[in-house]
């Protein structure tokens, strides 16, 4: 996405950083604390959201 200019390099890092955490979700989910979820959510909506519409946009080219 970043060699298309859909997001910047520095997003990409921090897309990196969700998929890590995703996957410590997924694969050791008995060791997340809830509210460190909660406070992750509620902390990066906005950037989440903006990473969504992002590529909601370079797909309606």
């Amino acid at each position: 996405m970043v060699k298309n200019d859909i997001i910047t390099r520095k997003e990409a890092c921090s897309l990196s950083d969700m998929a890590r955490f995703r996957n410590r979700l997924v694969h050791q989910y008995f060791k997340v604390d809830d509210e460190v979820i909660r406070d992750i959510l509620l902390s990066d909506r906005s950037e989440i959201l903006a990473y969504a519409e992002k590529i909601l946009q370079s797909l309606k080219g």
